[in-house]
């Protein structure tokens, strides 16, 4: 599961995926994810999470094996600069 570091709420469509490989996923409403048929020995775990810092895991996966993490994202303290929307109106 993924959820938020400091109010401990699941981050749902939180992106999760596998280092170097093509396997990705996304976690549920309840931050929930699963990734299936991971090669044996040591992967790199990547997650992500708009407005979050992102964080990897290095987890060993043994053969048959299913692991089970809990992930805790940190709010990025980065701010997107102001956006100004002005209209014109056409006189015709």
């Amino acid at each position: 599961t993924i959820s938020d570091a400091q109010t401990q709420q699941p981050l749902p469509f939180a992106h999760v995926f596998v280092n170097n490989t093509t396997q990705v996923t996304t976690t549920d409403v309840e931050g929930k994810f699963s990734l299936q048929n991971l090669p044996a020995g040591q992967t790199e775990v990547i997650f992500t999470f708009v407005g979050y810092e992102s964080t990897q895991s290095k987890v060993y996966v043994k053969p048959g094996e299913v692991v089970t993490l809990t992930i805790q994202l940190t709010p990025s303290l980065q701010q997107l600069s102001d956006v100004e929307v002005k209209g014109t109106r056409d006189k015709e």
